[in-house]
């Protein structure tokens, strides 16, 4: 008995093979004629892809008109993809420098660009007048300028020294259009700090 069922066991296992063999052959030839007609495609699209390439140049080479048309568009949307491209970059720039200072830094900064040299331009043009001024006259415009800054505010005597070379200091700075720098002006909130630094 032990061997009957040893012998069933065989052949059901023998056959079990067999079976996925011929079912993996089948398989095989499925994929295979798949990948077949997969490729049957490609070379079909590809042929038509160049046929109809080719018919729309001779087309092009016996109608210069639509050419010269084919090649201005292309020249402008090139141009303005280049464009869009490099204003977003530009605009990028310009924003991540503006808003990457602190609003304090920005209004204290120099200015750039035109406007920064046409403000060097005309600050030199004050230096040499000042200077010109100076050597004509024999006296600083810088005591008439501290008068005008201070005229009508009430100090003691010690103090009206000391905010007077300030105000002097701010009165030239913001003429050259330059920041004020190496000041450090501290105290409570409310007594002017920021009155004084856009002044």
């Amino acid at each position: 008995m032990l061997s009957t069922e040893l012998e069933s066991a065989v052949a059901k296992t023998t056959e079990d093979a067999a079976l996925a063999r011929l079912n993996e052959d089948v398989k095989l030839r499925a994929i295979r004629a798949e990948g077949e007609e997969a490729l049957e495609r490609a070379r079909d699209a590809i042929a038509l892809a160049f046929w109809s390439l080719g018919k729309g140049a001779t087309h092009l080479a016996s109608q210069p008109q639509d050419l010269a048309r084919v090649l201005a568009s292309l020249v402008l949307l090139l141009g303005g993809w280049f464009t869009a491209r490099e204003g977003s970059l530009l605009l990028r720039k310009l924003l991540a420098k503006r808003l990457s200072k602190p609003a304090l830094v920005r209004e204290t900064s120099r200015q750039s660009g035109l406007r920064g040299a046409l403000a060097f331009v005309l600050a030199a043009f004050r230096g040499l007048w000042e200077q010109l001024r100076l050597s004509v006259t024999g006296t600083l415009p810088s005591v008439g300028l501290e008068e005008a800054v201070l005229n009508g505010i009430v100090f003691a005597p010690s103090l009206r020294e000391s905010v007077g070379g300030l105000a002097l200091s701010v009165a030239r700075a913001h003429s050259r259009s330059a920041p004020l720098r190496h000041l450090l002006v501290y105290g409570p909130p409310g007594t002017g700090k920021t009155m004084v630094r856009r002044s």
